[in-house]
């Protein structure tokens, strides 16, 4: 699959957000990690390292928890009115809309693509409305499907299959028991193959 990537000129409050390593927020304060470890982020589009971000583990969630804690117990939020706390998150979504683009910059580009064959097992409750929460998105993204119903219902399945049939395109229907049918399928190779990921396409 052929990637192409065109450099990206970051907004100057970007640049400077990410030069800096990124610490934790605890308590109101912005805190370097009780390890001193950091990991990398990285852009989606590039495979580059966009900043340096404190890592987190369970010393520093504790700490969190009890300044968390501290706050509910004898900070203001809990007291204040709902119409105070109403008038708070309304003023921090004006400040989220004024740096929308700064935002977007931070979250890069991700191109959701088909990554293969889904194989999808339905429970016999709601058969038909299970069945079409599970290949809508997947069909939707490109993906092709091998649905088991349940072997309590599998006619509502198969009337979808026919329908399916009858629009034009294709989707794999195979009733059966758990153990045999549904066993196969979860542990079927294909999703440890190296053709379940995206298909070559050329660039555009």
């Amino acid at each position: 699959m052929t990637t192409i990537t065109t450099p990206v000129q970051l907004d100057r409050s970007v640049e400077e957000f990410i030069s800096q390593p990124r610490k934790l927020l605890i308590g109101g304060q912005w805190v370097s990690a009780q390890s001193g470890k950091t990991f990398e982020t990285y852009d989606p589009a590039t495979g580059e390292v966009l900043a340096q971000v404190a890592e987190g583990d369970t010393a520093d969630v504790d700490l969190a928890v009890a300044a968390a804690r501290k706050a509910f117990e004898t900070g203001p939020w809990p007291e204040m009115s709902p119409a105070q706390r109403g008038y708070l998150l309304w003023k921090l979504s004006d400040l989220i809309a004024a740096h929308l683009e700064e935002l977007a910059e931070l979250l890069a580009y991700t191109l959701r693509e088909p990554v293969g064959v889904v194989g999808q097992i339905i429970p016999w409750n709601f058969p038909l409305i299970m069945a079409s929460w599970k290949l809508a998105p997947a069909l939707a993204a490109g993906c092709t499907c091998v649905l088991k119903p349940a072997e309590q219902t599998p006619l509502t399945a198969l009337r979808l299959g026919e329908l399916i049939q009858e629009v034009g395109f294709v989707v794999n229907i195979v009733p059966g028991f758990g153990e045999t049918a549904g066993a196969a399928l979860s542990a079927h190779p294909v999703w440890t193959r190296s053709h379940l990921r995206a298909r070559p396409r050329s660039a555009d």
